[in-house]
């Protein structure tokens, strides 16, 4: 089990490197300076950009503003760190019910936009895996070798990476289980809670009048109810409900890569023995 997280929306640092390929939100991040980096890199070819006129881009450095976002779960995760002011590292996303994908650009070898479908390819777990899913809505902001600028979601053709670096996840362990409202069950690693203004290290819910707060540690279960309340069932055995402070979504690993899920979409979560 991991420890819950204030949820961030800054862009997260990464290893170095020629190509910079990212999702960012310009509130909190300065868009301009990740892109002024790129005049300073070395030109990669083998990435292009093809919008819905048939034009090609070739690609610089690219990344992509949406809406929010908790990266400094999967930063923490895949790289060691949360550092916000570098901008080689970052993550799209697809909707794949009843996950948010979170793929980082520098694992994608190809992205294909049809119907405001996307298909995405890229390396995890040693090997090539291909998802497809809703396009999410924002807009990639790209340094291209004819300059700078912003191409809206649904005008985005395909998208191709030569460089892609196969990720592997086999540090991973895959101890929690995480069941939907549907009744799926997935094994999943790292999994914790994304919220805002809750400890990084426990989990805050209100029994009765009271605001209980939890180290995320002794926590063995924690189980929803259709009407809103969660039952949180420690490693002792003991068991309160309540109601969740704050929790908005769980984050983690699985067998596909990185995902969150919203709270009103899990019935139950059950941290294993670690």
């Amino acid at each position: 089990m991991t420890a819950f997280a204030g949820e961030s929306f800054a862009a997260m640092g990464g290893p170095s490197g020629a190509f910079l390929l990212g999702t960012s939100d310009l509130s909190r991040c300065n868009g301009n300076a990740l892109l002024a980096k790129a005049t300073d890199l070395k030109k990669v070819e083998e990435s292009v950009i093809v919008d819905t006129s048939g034009t090609t881009w070739g690609v610089e450095a690219v990344y992509y503003r949406s809406d929010e976002f908790p990266s400094s779960f999967f930063e923490r995760h895949l790289n060691g760190s949360e550092t916000s002011n570098t901008y080689n590292t970052y993550f799209f996303r697809i909707y794949s019910e009843p996950f948010v994908i979170v793929i980082p650009f520098k694992i994608i070898v190809s992205i294909e936009n049809k119907g405001n479908i996307a298909t995405v390819k890229y390396f995890w777990n040693g090997k090539q895996e291909t998802l497809s899913g809703k396009f999410p809505e924002g807009t990639f902001v790209i340094a291209s070798d004819f300059g700078k600028f912003e191409l809206p979601w649904n005008k985005l053709r395909s998208f191709s990476n030569q460089e892609a670096q196969p990720y592997n996840e086999k540090e991973f362990s895959y101890d929690s289980t995480l069941v939907t409202t549907d009744g799926d069950r997935f094994s999943v690693a790292n999994l914790g809670g994304i919220g805002k203004n809750f400890s990084s290290n426990s989990l805050t819910f209100a029994v009765n009048e009271l605001k209980l707060e939890i180290e995320d540690s002794k926590i063995k279960t924690i189980t929803f109810d259709p009407n809103g309340l969660m039952t949180v069932t420690i490693k002792n055995g003991k068991s309160k409900t309540g109601k969740p402070e704050n929790l908005k979504r769980f984050a983690g690993f699985y067998e596909k890569g990185p995902f969150y899920i919203r709270i009103k979409d899990v019935k139950k979560v059950d941290f294993g023995e670690n």
